[in-house]
């Protein structure tokens, strides 16, 4: 036997949630969960930046320096130069090492404006001198 339904009739809406219900209902849940762990609402405390940190970045930037002559870096100019570049390849691997330490940095550490300022504008300036490659030529810029 078939079955013919009317197209024209009305399907029960009451299984169906909307998307502010189920985004409450989310929240709800979310909140219950907090509620009965506070641990996981507690916020990282910062600490203040140091002579530590300091010396860290320091040693950071000193060993890319002494390991990556800045003006063979910059001399790097077409893509087939970079290949041929473990000078370039070791300093992208320290350059990252480096922006990873300033993101974990920034994630507890108080750092006043002025220094950080002064460790972007030098992380800047080793990344220019890593440089993009940018069809088929390095830009340092």
């Amino acid at each position: 036997m078939i079955e013919y339904y009317d197209m024209n009739e009305k399907m029960p809406q009451n299984n169906i949630e909307s998307a502010e219900d189920q985004e409450k209902r989310g929240e709800d849940h979310l909140a219950e969960y907090l509620a009965s762990h506070p641990e996981m609402t507690r916020e990282v405390e910062k600490v203040s930046y140091s002579e530590k940190h300091s010396e860290e970045i320091e040693n950071l930037f000193s060993g890319f320096e002494s390991e990556s002559s800045l003006s063979e870096l910059f001399a790097i100019a077409t893509k087939e130069e970079v290949l041929e570049s473990e000078l370039r390849n070791n300093a992208k691997e320290a350059l990252l090492l480096i922006f990873s330490y300033v993101k974990e940095l920034n994630k507890g550490v108080v750092v006043p404006d002025e220094v950080m300022q002064k460790i972007e504008e030098r992380k800047d300036r080793l990344s220019w001198a890593v440089g993009l490659i940018n069809s088929g030529k390095v830009r340092h810029e």
